[in-house]
């Protein structure tokens, strides 16, 4: 999770997401997309510090990765019309995996308790 941190940040901060001719335009640009991109970096942060309630730290890194999600979507739709994709835009997969990978050791953790509860 700290990994998708660090790496939505570094994307908003120094990545252009969309070209016009020469001009390069950053997720700073667009508010929509930057508010719902703060929003997945909050989410995410506050679910590190769920580790004991592993259900609803899977449901805030669910949720952050749907963030992402509508923000990929919505820059598709508004954007992709008048601008050209450009490496920020990729990148914003990077994030969305780490959270997958976060999700599913989330989900191998919570069988893993699971399990040792059986055992007493």
């Amino acid at each position: 999770m700290l990994f998708s941190i660090i790496s939505l940040v570094v994307i908003i901060v120094n990545f252009p997401i969309l070209i016009k001719d020469a001009d390069k335009f950053h997720i700073k640009n667009f508010p929509l997309v930057k508010y719902i991109m703060l929003s997945s970096i909050f989410l995410t942060t506050y679910s590190i510090f769920q580790y004991k309630k592993l259900k609803r730290q899977r449901l805030l890194v669910s949720f952050s990765r749907f963030l992402i999600t509508i923000a990929i979507i919505l820059i598709v739709v508004l954007y992709k019309k008048d601008y050209d994709l450009e490496l920020g835009f990729y990148l914003l997969l990077v994030p969305f995996i780490f959270l997958l990978i976060s999700d599913f050791l989330i989900k191998k953790d919570q069988k893993l308790i699971k399990s040792a509860d059986r055992i007493r």
